[in-house]
């Protein structure tokens, strides 16, 4: 039986990890988009707060998302939206 190494499998230019703390994004309207699930070096994934939290975002739009650790410290993060489901926002970390 010839396995693949887990690391192997990995077909991501940045691996993604796994948020376990409450980090919330928010648009630059200050509404909430929902919990960030997922972070890698190329972007992020967030969990939707309401279906309707980012039903006006296209893939390929642009935006500023407010981060905000548990601490309340703010991060302002420019970002593409890369796709959009009713529950997952994956969005793009833009220079």
């Amino acid at each position: 039986m010839n396995m693949i190494p887990a690391y192997r499998t990995e077909q991501r230019r940045y691996p993604r990890i796994d948020v376990t703390d409450d980090l919330m994004a928010f648009d630059y309207r200050g509404q909430e988009l929902g919990r960030i699930e997922k972070i890698g070096g190329g972007g992020m994934q967030v969990r939707l707060s309401t279906e309707l939290a980012g039903c006006t975002l296209v893939p390929g739009a642009q935006l500023l998302v407010d981060v905000f650790e548990a601490g309340q410290m703010r991060h302002t993060i420019r970002v593409a939206v890369r796709f959009h489901t009713p529950q997952l926002l994956g969005l793009e970390f833009v220079n």
